[in-house]
């Protein structure tokens, strides 16, 4: 019966809407055609070198096209050059529809340009359009090369994620959205701080995924692909209607309801053309279309781009580690080049990739098809032969005499002839946040209980408990900015776009902030409150990962010599994190450091 169930709710999801056009299984909006042809265009005909002037209103209005091969004659411009061309053109179309609205014009009083804008707003317009026109003109870069780019990029992901949907009852072409958020990019990021192929904000990535200072698995395609059909999912069955699910996954379901509210419509069309909101701009109001479009050409590229040499179908094996491991040492141990971690782990932290820090305990590898996993218990032995010798305390070690603790976990893997490594083929298998998975069928096995150590309580290994004074905003909505901290954090906190902390604060696009400065903050869809939770949690789970690896031996005190910076001596005393030295020197300004300043400075050793 409950499969049955399953059925009926797949077929519904999937069901044609009666009397509208379709793409796949998903809707046209009546009057939204134009909009969509116009996304096929940008995506398939305007190459990177050409930009479209048209009607942010509707973008099949287009005034005129600027293509910078016939303009530089072979040359190639500056950024700045470029930016000069464009404001120019956009000024020129902007007198030519003022002009048009001086006077009530006849079709047959025009020629030239003036007649072929004129003719763009149908049968005799009347002068108010045009004035409406003149501050809707907008510029969209063509996109063939990086559609293109991203269609032969999805190679390596497709199958698998359209498994995901599927898995998940959903229909397999919500896939190719991610050609309208990253291209295929697992690493893309954007100015709002959204990140990887699914282009998820911390604040909404969290709710579905780990996202911490060792990995980020809003940069994994497969984990992603999972939070993004649950989301979607989650979408339509508040929604019922998948112009409006899927528009909310960029837009927010709450503001989607309140769209839906205040035009009293569940119609788009009707949405984007009566829904006046500062939130819901032109990104919004075309990602449905920009969807349908990628549909419609990723479906059959052919047509659009000739022949397409997809990338090869990633294979790689599944290990999880029981240990702390660097990558060099995963290298080692497996016989893969670090190179090939790297590409097959996106959402390790770059430092760990770098080999500056070491891969946690636990963690879900991915390895090449290829990846030696016969012997590597026996080459992890020899890994703590040579690198992790142990001398019981209070022994003394006599020259050419060192005693050798082998790790219980190896020793009992081997005794009991278990593999020390969980492996499995990857197939459309996802490992939720909740541990539950996509397909049960395909589970990874998991680590035999007697490997698995059992976990301290981490807080029981901090020095002391997590001091929130200093995470209050003040009564002027104001905060300082604290180690590990971006502009990125605070805009996902507060739920705004970064651009508008950045303006309230007078900063310049990619000038970083910097520790101790004050920032002004607004508050519009989260209250003070909230936003200082956020911060807590973000910063408990920032040391609850610090303290899962290290833990503080004992600490001594330092004088600051002349020349010394904050960095050189945080270097010199074993990368000790900015935030736990702030915690031991709580009252003093750091970066404010004299000569002969005496700080504490907590001595760290790694977990073993």
């Amino acid at each position: 019966m409950k499969i049955f169930l399953n059925i009926i709710f797949v077929f519904l999801l999937t069901l044609p809407v009666a009397g509208s056009k379709q793409v796949g299984p998903f809707p046209v909006p009546e009057g939204m055609e134009l909009r969509v042809q116009f996304w096929v265009n940008v995506f398939t005909q305007y190459s990177i070198d050409q930009v479209v002037f048209f009607d942010a209103d509707k973008p099949e209005r287009i005034y005129s096209v600027v293509d910078y091969r016939k303009l530089s004659h072979g040359e190639n411009f500056s950024r700045d050059e470029k930016m000069e061309i464009l404001r120019g053109e956009k000024n020129r179309i902007i007198s030519l529809l003022k002009a048009l609205s001086l006077r009530g014009y006849r079709e047959d009083e025009l020629e030239g340009e003036s007649l072929r804008i004129y003719r763009l707003f149908g049968k005799s317009p009347k002068p108010k359009v045009f004035i409406r026109a003149a501050g809707c003109v907008r510029i969209q870069g063509g996109m063939r090369e990086a559609f293109k780019a991203g269609i032969e990029r999805s190679g390596r992901y497709l199958d698998r994620m359209k498994g995901i949907f599927r898995n998940a009852g959903l229909p397999e072409e919500l896939v190719y959205l991610v050609h309208v958020e990253s291209s295929f990019n697992c690493h893309a990021r954007s100015k709002s701080g959204a990140v990887g192929i699914w282009q998820f904000t911390r604040s909404t990535g969290r709710q579905f995924m780990d996202i911490n200072h060792a990995y980020d698995e809003r940069k994994d395609p497969y984990i992603s692909t999972d939070a993004a059909s649950r989301l979607l999912m989650e979408n339509f069955l508040k929604l019922r209607n998948w112009p409006l699910a899927i528009t909310a996954y960029n837009h927010g379901l709450s503001g989607i309801k309140r769209a839906v509210r205040k035009t009293g419509s569940e119609d788009l069309n009707q949405i984007i053309q009566y829904h006046h909101s500062r939130s819901f701009g032109f990104a919004s109001k075309n990602f449905y279309a920009e969807f349908l479009a990628a549909v419609q050409v990723a479906r059959n590229p052919t047509a659009y781009f000739g022949k397409i040499k997809y990338d090869f179908p990633e294979k790689f094996q599944i290990v999880k580690i029981p240990f702390i491991l660097n990558v060099d040492e995963v290298a080692q141990i497996f016989r893969v080049k670090e190179t090939q971690i790297q590409q097959f782990n996106p959402a390790l932290d770059r430092a760990i990739l770098k080999g500056i820090r070491p891969i946690p305990k636990g963690y879900v590898l991915h390895l090449p098809e290829k990846a030696s996993v016969l012997g590597a218990v026996e080459r992890i032995r020899e890994r703590f032969e040579e690198n992790q010798l142990a001398v019981q305390e209070g022994s003394e070690i006599k020259k050419g005499q060192v005693e050798v603790e082998i790790p219980g976990a190896v020793a009992e893997a081997d005794a009991a002839q278990e593999p020390l490594f969980t492996l499995a083929w990857m197939s459309p298998v996802i490992t939720r946040k909740d541990n539950t998975q996509v397909e049960q069928s395909l589970s990874l096995n998991e680590i035999p209980e007697t490997i698995i150590e059992k976990e301290r309580s981490i807080w029981q290994k901090m020095p002391f408990p997590l001091k929130v004074d200093y995470l209050h905003v003040s009564d002027k909505n104001k905060i300082q900015v604290l180690p590990e901290e971006t502009l990125g954090h605070f805009a996902d906190w507060l739920e705004i776009p970064t651009w508008m902390l950045r303006k309230l604060n007078g900063l310049r696009y990619r000038q970083k902030i910097r520790i101790g400065e004050e920032i002004k903050l607004v508050f519009q869809d989260v209250d003070p409150k909230a936003f200082e939770e956020k911060r807590l949690a973000y910063h408990q789970q920032m040391q609850s990962a610090f303290f899962e690896k290290y833990s503080v031996e004992s600490s001594k005190v330092h004088t600051v010599r002349r020349g010394e910076t904050l960095w050189t001596m945080i270097k010199h005393h074993d990368d000790v994190p900015l935030w736990l030295l702030m915690q031991y020197n709580a009252g003093k300004d750091l970066n404010r450091l004299h000569p002969g300043d005496r700080l504490i400075v907590p001595v760290i050793r790694q977990a073993s």
